[in-house]
């Protein structure tokens, strides 16, 4: 809640993934975009979350279609503010 949160204070338009059984498997959780910059997040909690085949794959999709993707952990948080400033 505070990503999504931060990133509209920023000026993001984000699109956060509320149900993931009703998203293609693997689809990541947050999508931002402002101005000529997208980006695509995959959340995970600190520790005991693997990162999925199916997540990995949407991922590396994105991300060479000219996207910026990352996974972010609790722990990455100073990063994460720093992207979406």
């Amino acid at each position: 809640a505070r990503v999504r949160a931060e990133a509209e204070d920023a000026g993001w338009k984000v699109y956060a993934v509320y149900d993931s059984r009703k998203t293609p498997a693997g689809w990541p959780d947050l999508t931002l975009v402002r101005g000529d910059r997208l980006m695509f997040w995959e959340l995970k909690r600190e520790k005991r979350s693997k990162v999925s085949e199916a997540q990995i794959e949407w991922l590396t999709a994105l991300g060479n279609a000219g996207a910026e993707t990352k996974i972010y952990r609790p722990s990455d948080i100073e990063e994460m503010m720093e992207r979406l400033a």
